[in-house]
């Protein structure tokens, strides 16, 4: 368990998911979570999953103590954002050279503050339509299978993207490779928060650009502050 090729940062109902899909599917998967009482729970009868696919019990590492672990290939974050630098921290120890940080949370700036803490280069973003809920501690609900994306934060379609992309779908989690992932997700957004506006230039459309009707406010996405954060991206 100490070197996984996938680590799931928030093993709630979404990060289960990837991580149950994946670790079915041959990749050796740990997932962590601060919730000691949903790990424990799949430590000692296995990650309940029931709903798309048929009801089933998949035996997966967990840990809620990452000093167990001494690095890991890929990191995929689907904690809470208000969350993302507390992870961010949490999971440094365990970056090498070659580590790459994929954000598929909720809301906006979760790979900004990623990149602050681990670095840019180490960070990628991810967007996906997958719901997947947390019932109780060690029991989760698959509802379906939709393609995710991911792509570098400056854009373009790098090859360690397409390679990424390539080895999470050979391993039943569908993802494509986005050419602009940063205007994705911003649009994304902006499908929930009209207020949120997008020039067609390519420069600008790589943060995106929100009017002045939310420049002071905080609008809520599923209970989760969005607001905007400096671009760290050219």
């Amino acid at each position: 368990m100490n070197q996984p090729e996938i680590l799931i940062v928030g093993a709630g109902g979404m990060g289960a998911l990837f991580g149950s899909i994946l670790h079915e599917n041959g990749l050796k998967v740990v997932l962590y979570d601060t919730n000691t009482e949903h790990i424990r729970a799949i430590q000692q009868a296995g990650l309940k999953i029931e709903g798309y696919g048929g009801d089933r019990t998949i035996p997966i590492a967990a840990t809620s103590n990452l000093s167990e672990l001494e690095s890991a290939e890929i990191i995929i974050f689907q904690c809470k954002s208000h969350g993302t630098r507390q992870a961010s921290k949490a999971v440094k120890p365990l970056i090498t050279q070659e580590s790459v940080c994929i954000s598929f949370q909720n809301g906006l700036g979760n790979e900004e503050v990623m990149a602050e803490e681990l670095g840019e280069d180490s960070v990628m973003g991810g967007l996906t339509a997958m719901a997947g809920v947390l019932l109780e501690p060690g029991k989760i609900r698959d509802f379906s299978r939709v393609p995710s994306h991911i792509g570098e934060m400056r854009g373009g379609i790098s090859e360690r993207a397409q390679t990424i992309a390539d080895r999470l779908s050979q391993a039943g989690l569908e993802t494509h490779v986005s050419e602009d992932i940063v205007h994705d997700i911003w649009k994304t957004s902006g499908e929930y928060f009209p207020e949120c506006s997008f020039r067609t230039d390519r420069s600008q459309q790589r943060l995106g650009q929100c009017d002045s009707r939310i420049e002071n406010r905080q609008p809520q996405s599923n209970g989760r502050s969005i607001q905007r954060r400096p671009k760290l991206w050219s």
